[in-house]
């Protein structure tokens, strides 16, 4: 599976268009088209990135992903953890 994702910490005044290549049969694995390894530490970024990557439009909902990850916490606890894991998405 392949994902496009701009760049917009390139210090052009253009985005830097970059290919992301997902591994989701086995180990996760995120690689960029240039061979750096994007892979999140977590599985949580992990398990988001390949449902954004798996759905319609390559899209999904806060509420969703809370969902679907954080079903047994309450909202608050849900959010934060949502938070920190597009934290660590953003940063990897």
């Amino acid at each position: 599976m392949a994902a496009t994702f701009l760049d917009d910490h390139s210090m052009t005044t253009e985005p830097t268009e970059i290919f992301l290549e997902l591994s989701l049969t086995g180990e996760f694995r995120a690689m960029a088209s240039n061979g750096e390894d994007l892979t999140p530490r977590s599985s949580k970024a992990q398990a988001i990135l390949a449902m954004v990557a798996m759905s319609p439009e390559m899209r999904r909902e806060r509420k969703w992903l809370q969902k679907m990850l954080w079903s047994e916490r309450n909202e608050d606890v849900a959010k934060g953890g949502l938070r920190q894991a597009l934290s660590e998405l953003r940063t990897s």
